[in-house]
């Protein structure tokens, strides 16, 4: 057996090495509280180290009068004070359209094209139309010729009937002749006369007829003209 004051020493050495640890422990959790608190309280204490406030900058200015205009934020539609309608002078097929609502046109602007091909065949109706016209007045200028020359004929031919017939008249009245050779040179002139009037008639007609052909020939040239300008702005773009 140990001797019992080896063991009571051994034990006397454990007891105050378990005292000293105890108590290092404890002071150093005083001083870690303490340090926490001087720093806690160094904090407070010194306000320059805090952080200082960004500066606000202000504006002077002098007292005015001055109106204050109200804005107002609204849905709706607009409705102009005018409005016009565009119609096209010429009907045909809207091609492409060059403007979109809204937008700012000025006078003379074109707004759409038109397909060209409508107005391309119209364009030669009218001018087979003012061909045909052209060849009508060719025809009645030249009915209007004979015609003329058909009255200077008949009157050329009633003036031998008419001298025939004063003559018999007068040697019927002499009782040289019978009544039937004064009758027949009567008949004769008479014949001739009516003749006259006749082409005189015709003459009449075919003035007119030549008057009717011009108007016409006119009224295609017109309608020609119209049909070259809508050719050219169905073209235009």
């Amino acid at each position: 057996m140990r001797p019992r004051g080896t063991i009571n020493s051994i034990s006397t050495r454990l007891t105050r090495r378990g005292v000293q640890a105890a108590l290092l422990g404890i002071l150093c959790t005083v001083v870690a509280s303490g340090v926490a608190c001087s720093r806690e309280g160094k904090a407070t204490a010194d306000p320059k180290r805090q952080k200082a406030p960004s500066p606000v900058r202000i504006t002077a200015a002098a007292v005015e009068a001055r109106d204050v205009q109200r804005m107002v934020e609204l849905v709706g539609t607009l409705r102009p004070e005018e409005e016009v309608t565009v119609a096209n002078e010429n009907p045909g097929i809207i091609q492409r359209v060059l403007v979109d609502l809204g937008d700012r046109v000025s006078a003379g602007q074109l707004l759409v094209q038109l397909d060209p091909r409508d107005a391309r065949f119209t364009l030669e109706q009218v001018e087979a139309n003012l061909a045909a016209s052209g060849k009508a007045l060719g025809r009645a200028r030249a009915t209007l010729a004979a015609s003329h020359a058909n009255v200077a004929r008949a009157r050329a031919i009633l003036e031998n009937p008419r001298v025939n017939r004063r003559r018999f008249e007068e040697l019927f009245a002499e009782g040289a002749v019978a009544a039937s050779q004064r009758d027949a040179a009567v008949t004769e002139a008479e014949v001739a006369e009516a003749s006259l009037r006749s082409a005189e008639t015709q003459l009449e007609s075919d003035r007119e007829g030549v008057v009717v052909t011009e108007a016409s020939v006119a009224q295609a040239e017109a309608a020609l003209a119209t049909a070259r300008t809508a050719w050219w702005r169905s073209w235009r773009a």
